[in-house]
């Protein structure tokens, strides 16, 4: 599994809702007014959530750091 390189359990969790497509327990994660980054452009939580969840996935992950 992709995530299986993430040693923080919110990230994880992130990624692993992101992965699965569950908008539910990703948004949970968040603030309500989170901003999101996407391509270096500002998304609010409740649009990428519409728009990316579900759609979106990582293949790899190269690097990790805390």
């Amino acid at each position: 599994m992709v995530s299986d390189k993430l040693t923080n359990p919110t990230v994880k969790a992130a990624l692993d809702a992101l992965q699965s497509g569950n908008r539910t327990e990703w948004a949970a994660l968040f603030e309500g007014d989170a901003q999101l980054f996407g391509d270096g452009t500002p998304r609010r939580l409740h649009a990428f959530n519409k728009e990316a969840v579900g759609h979106e996935r990582f293949t790899s992950i190269d690097h990790v750091e805390e």
